[in-house]
Parts: C-alpha cells; structure tokens; sequence
C-alpha cells in the first residue's frame, strides 16, 4: 500500500490525493470526518465508521482496524526514535513507507538502486 504525509488537511487537498492513488470504483472505509463527505460524488463507492457509537458499523461491517493498527505502529516508530523535527519526520515517513511497499527486500532494493538517487 501507499501512505501519504500531507502538510495540508483540507478537503481538496485528500481529495486530489485520494484521485491521484486510488482507482474509481474503489471502496474507501473512513471515519465521519467531513472532509471525506464527497467521495461518492467522486465515483468511490463511500463506508464510515463513526468511532464515537462503535468500531465496526453494524450495517455494513465497515471498519478501519487494519489501517488504524498500521497508524498505531507508525506511531510506535516514532515516538521509539524521538522524532521532533517535521523534517526528520518526513524522512521517517518515506522510510516507513518505502519498507511497507518492499517489506523483507527493501534493503536490497534500495541498494541495487542506491545508483538512481541523487
């Protein structure tokens, strides 16, 4: 999967991410943030999750467990390495993310790519 760090939380900024990386048609299960209000009219087929009334919606079995325990470990990551910087916590983030897209091979894939940086 892809993760995403954006500086800017508005609606239009996680719509135009959500556009750029997720396909149409996908279902997105979020929670009842309003920024997220939208999405059907964006052709994703659209789940909430209220947290405040349960974790798993009864109607729909909607639920957010997987993404909110990967945030949980993100999370753990960051307080583990005393991360107060923003910019030491992008960087962090790219590296969480690049090991969760390369999982046991990110090292030698970064290292048979190491070439390609600049």
């Amino acid at each position: 999967g892809r993760t995403k760090n954006p500086t800017n939380r508005n609606k239009q900024t996680i719509n135009n991410i959500i556009l750029e990386n997720i396909e149409l048609g996908t279902t997105i299960v979020t929670d009842s943030w309003s920024g997220y209000v939208d999405l059907t009219k964006l052709d994703y087929f659209h789940l909430t999750v209220n947290h405040t009334e349960n974790f798993i919606d009864p109607s729909t079995g909607a639920n957010k467990q997987s993404i909110e325990n990967r945030c949980l470990v993100y999370k753990k990551k960051f307080k583990n390495r005393y991360i107060n910087n923003p910019s030491d916590f992008s960087l962090l983030f790219a590296e969480f993310s690049f090991k969760l897209i390369f999982k046991d091979h990110s090292f030698s894939y970064f290292m048979q790519n190491l070439n390609k940086f600049n």
